[in-house]
């Protein structure tokens, strides 16, 4: 108990190291609560601890500390399921889109992305959010300069493409798309962009929401050479006009 109330009390301080001492507790007691150890009461009670203080919504949060995803992985498998089977409600993932939109930790893009990816089953009825989620990881990484990401596919037929990070412009506005273009144009790390038949089948829905956006970035990228739009592909050198 007096673990419980110390750690709920840094995670919940305006000081970062404070928070990052209490999330470290935490996740001490989440260990040592799913060992084999635990009985069900220790458990149940700890899952009503974690409720009560909303420390899921917390975690998700977190702008700043990359070792989150285990601890939320951890929380799940202790909490009991809500009525319908749902974990993970939308305010839960209205978080994570924040999350997502104001991290300066490529960590945590990252992380979060891959753990949307990895429970889309259990948010299946939050796809727009799921979506927005996804996009603004995969932005928030081009704007951070992200050395792992190299490449990118843009429509749903890229998803498994190996290597590349998927990127789909459904549902996005006007500036949405041009955030994605300005973070295009000023990263150093990419230098390849491949437009699945998909996307490049709607390529002039997305000309009049900002698709002109992106190929100015396209235009005016150091570092990307290699450009493909389905089954043609414009290689050459950074800065070279495409014609669409």
């Amino acid at each position: 108990e007096i673990l419980k109330k110390f750690s709920l009390r840094l995670v919940q301080s305006k000081s970062p190291i404070a928070r990052e001492a209490g999330w470290t507790g935490v996740s001490g007691l989440l260990k040592e609560f799913s060992s084999a150890r635990a009985t069900s009461s220790m458990k149940r009670e700890l899952a009503e601890w974690i409720v009560s203080n909303q420390l899921l919504s917390l975690s998700l949060g977190s702008t700043t500390n990359h070792e989150f995803i285990p601890r939320i992985r951890s929380m799940l498998t202790l909490l009991p399921m809500e009525e319908g089977g749902v974990l993970l409600q939308e305010c839960h993932l209205q978080i994570a889109l924040d999350t997502c939109r104001t991290t300066d930790s490529v960590n945590v893009a990252i992380q979060i992305q891959q753990f949307i990816a990895s429970v889309t089953d259990l948010v299946q009825d939050q796809g727009l959010l799921v979506d927005q989620i996804m996009q603004a990881a995969v932005t928030r990484r081009i704007e951070l300069n992200d050395h792992t990401l190299t490449m990118l596919c843009v429509g749903d037929e890229g998803t498994n493409l190996i290597g590349a990070a998927p990127l789909n412009l459904y549902n996005l506005d006007v500036d949405g798309i041009l955030r994605i273009a300005k973070a295009i144009e000023q990263n150093s790390c990419l230098s390849r962009i491949r437009f699945a038949s998909d996307a490049a089948e709607d390529l002039e829905e997305f000309r009049g929401k900002g698709f002109s956006g992106l190929v100015h970035a396209l235009e005016n990228s150091k570092t990307i050479t290699n450009f493909c739009l389905s089954n043609c592909t414009f290689e050459g050198s950074a800065g070279n006009e495409l014609i669409l």
